[in-house]
């Protein structure tokens, strides 16, 4: 990887600030339990210090410094590091990618949006023959309406973001149109029956065992 110039061959996650936000990160193998900040009662005190030594290094080179967070819109809008340590310059991102933005609706959207600089971009990735918003639960339908939310707004939880914003036209649209995760007839099938044959395999191996 190039970083400043220079050649390494640390990870990411070794060589910029780089956050994971939300659950307890140790209960997942991901790898990225030490970029974890833990909670506001048990902090990780190692990924704070990190971080900083991070941030202050970028700054020192290259005059700024910024950093990467990965969370969902929840996620981010709750967690305690980020919202009660972080200086309000530092929560402010360049730039948002937000994937499987079908499931998201207009007030989760929202949520993470207010991180976004006025000048940012933000890319949604998603599909709108795939799952969409699941909507309030009664539940929580129930004690939204005792905390006074109207009707028109208790139903924005049923509309995707992504839909919404793609109905009016906002934005520049992108199809993704080379499939690399499945075999080949799998997706000759899928785009022949719901995306009008523009999708295409990158694996061309045969899926019948010889």
């Amino acid at each position: 990887r190039e970083f400043g110039g220079a050649k390494r061959d640390l990870p990411l996650m070794d060589a910029l600030p780089v956050l994971r936000l939300g659950n307890d990160a140790s209960r997942f193998y991901y790898g990225t339990a030490k970029v974890w900040p833990g909670t506001a009662e048990t902090p990780n005190a190692q990924t704070m210090e990190d971080f900083r030594a991070k941030m202050s290094a970028l700054k020192s080179r290259f005059g700024r410094s910024g950093l990467t967070v990965a969370a969902t819109a929840s996620g981010i809008a709750t967690d305690w590091f980020f919202n009660k340590r972080l200086r309000e310059s530092e929560r402010r991102v360049d730039v948002m990618i937000i994937d499987e933005a079908g499931l998201l609706d207009i007030p989760g959207l929202l949520a993470a949006l207010q991180y976004l600089k006025p000048e940012g971009k933000l890319i949604l990735l998603a599909d709108r023959r795939q799952y969409q918003t699941y909507g309030l639960t009664r539940e929580e339908r129930r004690i939204l309406q005792a905390a006074g939310l109207s009707d028109a707004e208790l139903n924005a939880h049923k509309a995707s973001a992504f839909t919404w914003l793609l109905a009016r036209g906002h934005g520049d649209r992108v199809l993704l149109q080379t499939n690399y995760r499945s075999r080949r007839r799998i997706v000759e099938m899928d785009s022949h029956l719901f995306y009008e044959g523009d999708i295409r395999a990158a694996r061309q191996e045969d899926d019948d065992p010889e």
